[in-house]
């Protein structure tokens, strides 16, 4: 933003390239994590998930892109007269846009999942800044289609409210990281083969 001509003060809390690294830097959060409470209560299997087709980057003919523009002022007024967040609010906005395209004149009924990226720094005292996230699930059941836009908004935020609470985002935070160091495991053992 410097370099756009914003005079930028940096009190300290946005690391740059001139800040000193120290070890506690590099710490693995999920170890801590692992003594925190935790709770597969309320946690939900895998649904079945509508996969977009897959887009090849090669031709433009199956490259689709959408532009909405909304004007910041009325999204903060809806999600605050609405008391929903503006994640839900988008979420269900591209799950729409999605069903317009992708659903509407056929039989598919499957969720839309996003996989949203929980920082878990809010709930373990954790000064790395190593991968430390929690991947959560956040489905848009076919059913939602048919509620009234700001209800479904809330039907995801209460869903999402039971997954992000902290036993829970405890489990699926370490769930998530063994499933990612299985893979880069599994990924690693495909490339010496």
């Amino acid at each position: 933003m410097k370099l756009r001509g914003y005079a930028i003060e940096n009190d300290g809390s946005i690391r740059a390239l001139e800040t000193d690294f120290s070890p506690e830097e590099n710490e693995d959060g999920f170890v801590k994590l692992r003594k925190a409470e935790q709770s597969d209560e309320a946690h939900v299997e895998d649904v079945p998930a509508f996969h977009l087709p897959e887009y090849d980057g090669m031709e433009d003919e199956n490259e689709l892109t959408t532009e909405i523009t909304l004007p910041f002022s009325q999204v903060r007024r809806y999600v605050k007269q609405n008391d929903i967040s503006p994640l839900t609010f988008l979420m269900t906005a591209i799950c729409h846009a999605m069903y317009r395209t992708y659903y509407r004149g056929t039989d598919r009924k499957e969720a839309i999942v996003a996989e949203v990226p929980m920082d878990l720094r809010t709930y373990i005292d954790s000064p790395t800044v190593r991968f430390f996230v929690a991947l959560l699930d956040l489905p848009f059941h076919y059913e939602y289609f048919q509620l009234p836009f700001a209800e479904a908004c809330r039907k995801l935020s209460e869903f999402f409210d039971t997954q992000r609470a902290l036993p829970h985002a405890a489990y699926s935070g370490l769930w998530s990281n063994f499933t990612v160091c299985a893979s880069a495991v599994w990924n690693f053992g495909e490339f010496l083969l």
